[in-house]
């Protein structure tokens, strides 16, 4: 459930123990007298969590994640040691090879993202902790993943080739997808190995 469902369930249970707390008390308070009245404390615990139902196959596929999340990063990191050497060499005719390579790390979010997805909701039953690491990882997965799909339409807008501005936001572009890709997946780090694995 949502933080906003449980927050509804919470106040719905509030109020019916609070309702059967005045129904069961006699209409006159507490007969002292002193027209003040008792009050009762009522425990009330939060509605557990429903766990959704996860059937075996979508569990495998789940932990698959961490399997299939170092393709984006593997393909990405290429990308720019690719782009990197064709700059400082001088050869405009590796952008062909450069855009087969974008084309790999832009499809290889999609395995990392569905099994990332199952994953997620496995892991966040326990702890609020790492729910919030397991979405702002999610997030910032996705952000990544929209900044390498937009290098990618904007090189196969631009033909074979790209130079002037259009250079300069794709490479821009990859560059701010390497960096997301790097923090998320230290996130994704922390979330396996604890948040004490590294110091930062």
């Amino acid at each position: 459930m949502r933080s906003a469902s449980r927050l509804t369930v919470s106040c719905v249970v509030l109020l019916l123990a609070g309702s059967l707390a005045l129904a069961e008390r006699p209409p006159g308070g507490s007969g002292k007298g002193d027209g003040v009245e008792d009050v009762e404390t009522v425990e009330v615990k939060p509605a557990p969590a429903a766990v959704p139902h996860v059937g075996a196959a979508q569990r495998v596929a789940g932990r698959l994640h961490a399997s299939v999340v170092h393709l984006p990063i593997g393909w990405l990191l290429l990308l720019l040691l690719l782009e990197g050497l064709s700059i400082l060499l001088r050869k405009p005719a590796w952008q062909g090879p450069c855009l087969v390579v974008l084309i790999a790390a832009v499809a290889s979010f999609i395995p990392a993202a569905v099994s990332g997805f199952l994953r997620l909701d496995e892991l966040g039953q326990g702890s609020t902790e790492l729910a919030l690491l397991g979405l702002r990882h999610r997030n910032l997965m996705l952000i990544a993943a929209a900044l390498c799909g937009g290098a990618l339409l904007l090189r196969l807008v631009s033909g074979p080739r790209t130079r002037g501005w259009q250079r300069g936001v794709y490479l821009m572009l990859i560059g701010a997808g390497a960096a997301v890709v790097t923090i998320a997946g230290h996130l994704g780090g922390r979330m396996v190995h604890g948040s004490d694995f590294l110091p930062f």
